[in-house]
């Protein structure tokens, strides 16, 4: 996602940015006899990554996609994302995307930032041993092998567990989970 993409959208009149609360809005426009007719502004449909608000526009027939908090970054602040940084929700809040929340971090502060604040704990025991979330016990993981190979479809297990089909086709391919036998 380059800041060029997101300005030419808001030139072209498809997308709007309120600087004050940091929320990103829309509008499609319709054909008519008289040309494009613009469409009432409509608050930008997020979906939620990992907790983050990401959202997507389509500008010249190319589908862009963007986390919320980095495109209120570049715009509020009119420069490029800087390579290899991140975004700090100051207030620890990963949904509150105004300008003054977020501040341009590397990871490590990042990271100590979050366990200063009690919103990330490394030694948690729902912790794995590199320090991740576990989703699936060992257990778990070998009950869908044992169901793969049983004939099982992917989507079913994945809603069975609660995961994505993408993890259930990893197990099976040994890309994840493959220290668990």
């Amino acid at each position: 996602m380059t800041l060029k993409a997101i300005h030419t959208a808001i030139d072209r009149g498809l997308l709007r940015f309120d600087v004050g609360t940091g929320s990103i809005y829309y509008r499609r426009y319709m054909g008519g006899k008289g040309g494009p007719e613009a469409l009432p502004w409509r608050p930008c449909r997020f979906e939620l990554v990992k907790g983050y608000h990401r959202f997507g526009f389509t500008l010249d027939g190319i589908r862009y996609r963007c986390m919320v908090h980095r495109a209120v970054w570049m715009l509020a602040h009119g420069q490029e994302f800087p390579d290899g940084m991140t975004i700090n929700h100051v207030n620890g809040i990963k949904t509150d995307n105004r300008p003054s929340n977020l501040a341009v971090a590397t990871y490590q502060e990042n990271t100590e930032h979050a366990i200063r604040h009690g919103l990330w704990n490394p030694r948690s025991p729902k912790r794995n041993h590199r320090g991740f979330c576990k989703k699936l016990s060992p257990t778990k993981v070998r009950n869908i092998r044992a169901a793969l190979e049983g004939g099982i479809t992917q989507p079913a297990l994945a809603r069975k567990y609660g995961v994505s089909q993408t993890l259930i086709s990893n197990i099976r391919t040994g890309k994840r989970y493959a220290w668990v036998k």
